[in-house]
């Protein structure tokens, strides 16, 4: 994607100032990272990707006009339906996420091991989730009713390898999307 060709860019520049100026430094590649309570927000980092009306747009980029203009007709006004897609096939999309404390871990290692320097990391959570998964499981914490849908191209699959932090730096994510969701829901119902 052209965004992935700027973050890559982008570690060029820094490996280049590295060298041009001999300071020691490692990459951090971050996948997409949040706060727990940013997974319930429809505006927000992944909570973006869980709620149809935000992922509207992106359907309609990636999938055309008509399979946007079919969900957005199964929006309601005061109702906030989550969102489970489907490739052609019938099988759900999948996506990784980072919570923001197991980033945290990653970025402590990465000043604190001389094994980091001159590397690159990617820092994720534990594992990839099925959105069938997810949606299902908020669904059943939140009451929120689910849109489920067909998305014709490319599935959105996204799985981070954390092998090499996992090897070269100890690193260990702890939370994933279940424990962030919880953690999530914790929070907001004791703020009530």
């Amino acid at each position: 994607s052209f965004y992935g060709v700027t973050k890559l860019e982008g570690e060029e520049f820094v490996q280049y100032f590295l060298r041009a100026n001999g300071v020691p430094g490692a990459i951090a590649r971050f996948s997409l990272t949040l706060e727990p309570w940013e997974a319930l927000e429809p505006d927000r980092p992944l909570g973006s990707f869980l709620h149809l009306r935000p992922m509207i747009g992106f359907v309609r980029a990636r999938a055309g006009e008509e399979q946007a203009n079919a969900l957005a007709a199964k929006l309601t006004p005061g109702v906030e339906p989550l969102f489970l897609p489907r490739d052609a096939q019938g099988r759900p999309w999948r996506f990784q996420c980072c919570d923001v404390r197991d980033l945290v871990q990653g970025l402590q290692l990465l000043l604190e091991q001389p094994a980091a320097i001159g590397e690159a990391f990617n820092l994720s959570g534990p594992a990839p989730f099925s959105f069938d998964q997810v949606v299902h499981y908020l669904a059943a914490r939140t009451g929120q009713p689910i849109v489920e849908a067909t998305i014709a191209g490319p599935p959105m699959d996204v799985a981070i390898s954390t092998a090499k932090a996992r090897a070269m730096l100890g690193y260990q994510p702890q939370h994933d999307v279940f424990r962030t969701i919880d953690d999530a829901l914790a929070a907001r119902k004791s703020a009530s």
